[in-house]
């Protein structure tokens, strides 16, 4: 429902990842949006592929828990940063959630205004909005490090 596996998503997703990974050095985040981008090109060549298509419900799995998981990464910054004002946060948070319902309405409407070509990019425009504005935010990969060397630690610690 939310995730598209389109040409069009993967190719922004590829290269939102190598605009905040590398020009950005926003590594782990970047390196999150890479591997999404990654599972859902895998997700595609299963479900297109007639000699895979029968484990398509297994590698339906990889794109849906990255996906979670980046808007799990993307709100833990925008709560935890202090280098942008809450009227920014509040603008990713917004379009976060116009992305989540444009997806829920476009698939169980049976308006026609939904069926036209453009409305299906939408969504992923508007996702590309909250990840390409987290993305950017000045303390992200410090936020992220932080976080990673905690868990790091703690599992060194188990």
């Amino acid at each position: 429902m939310f995730i598209t596996y389109r040409i069009f998503d993967i190719l922004a997703y590829y290269i939102i990842s190598i605009i905040s990974g590398l020009v950005g050095k926003r590594f782990i985040y970047g390196g999150f949006i890479f591997a999404y981008s990654s599972s859902l090109l895998l997700h595609k060549f299963v479900i297109e592929n007639p000699i895979t298509y029968k484990f398509h419900s297994i590698s339906y799995l990889l794109p849906a828990s990255l996906f979670i998981i980046l808007i799990g990464l993307s709100l833990y910054v925008l709560n935890r940063t202090t280098e942008i004002s809450d009227k920014q946060k509040l603008l990713s948070i917004v379009f976060l959630i116009l992305s989540l319902v444009h997806s829920i309405v476009r698939n169980i409407s049976k308006n026609e205004i939904f069926k036209t070509a453009i409305t299906k990019y939408i969504s992923t425009l508007l996702f590309i909005v909250v990840l390409f504005t987290v993305s950017f935010i000045p303390d992200n990969q410090i936020i992220l490090k932080s976080k990673y060397n905690e868990i790091k630690e703690k599992g060194r610690n188990f």
